[in-house]
């Protein structure tokens, strides 16, 4: 059995409401208890959160794993589209999720939606490669926890600025990355390139206003700008 189909019926096996040690979950998928045990490292690692019981065996805790969803070939075509995206012009750590998920996406495709796929008319442009994505997994994690980020930052002009940010969104372009913010130096939203970055340090402390509030305060803002222009 291919090892992205293993994955997932182990993922099938441990949703059912018997349980399954070792042993028994190794007959089951005609694999060595060795391999279960790496496969299950393998979830672990993807997120998924399975604990160990002697009196009932594995557990994958309820909640984890999406409900069945059914797509049209045109909905997986643009599925895979945004993926092969993803993989291409954004950095290490979302193209391996990427790749992740069209391997999961493919697990379950019959061989004639695979081949339709690998055929699909839609594609993404090789991306220049002297352009390099910047790691941007730890500020991702910031923005999650909501904390403050210390930024030291070239501007247009070339200048160095020292600056505390609070970072709520990340928008990528085809050759470059913008972190969305709060600036506490211009007490105002603004866009920082993440190419300009000359060097970025994770406070502990939290901003005081959540992600997404900043996230519909900025929002508004455009809002009223667009209307501005237009009057």
């Amino acid at each position: 059995m291919v090892r992205s189909k293993r994955l997932l019926s182990l993922i099938d096996i441990l949703s059912k409401p018997e349980k399954f040690n070792a042993r028994e979950l190794a007959v089951k998928l005609g694999v060595s208890e060795r391999t279960i045990f790496r496969d299950i490292n393998t979830l672990r690692e993807e997120g998924a959160q399975i604990e160990y019981s002697k009196d009932k065996g594995f557990i994958l805790s309820s909640g984890w794993r999406l409900p069945p969803v059914m797509f049209t070939q045109g909905e997986l075509e643009v599925i895979s589209l945004g993926l092969q995206w993803v993989s291409i012009h954004t950095d290490n750590s979302l193209k391996k999720k990427a790749q992740h998920a069209m391997a999961k996406i493919n697990a379950a495709l019959s061989p004639d939606q695979k081949k339709n796929i690998t055929n699909s008319c839609l594609i993404i442009a090789p991306k220049d490669k002297a352009k390099v994505p910047i790691e941007l997994d730890s500020l991702r994690s910031a923005i999650d926890q909501e904390i403050k980020v210390f930024l030291t930052y070239v501007d247009l002009n070339g200048n160095v600025t020292n600056r505390i940010i609070w970072p709520f969104a990340i928008a990528y372009y085809e050759n470059v990355s913008l972190v969305i913010a709060w600036c506490e130096k211009r007490q105002d939203f603004r866009n920082f390139r993440t190419d300009r970055f000359l060097k970025i340090e994770y406070c502990k402390q939290k901003y005081p206003n959540s992600k997404l509030g900043l996230h519909q305060l900025w929002l508004q803002k455009i809002i009223q700008l667009e209307s501005s222009d237009k009057n």
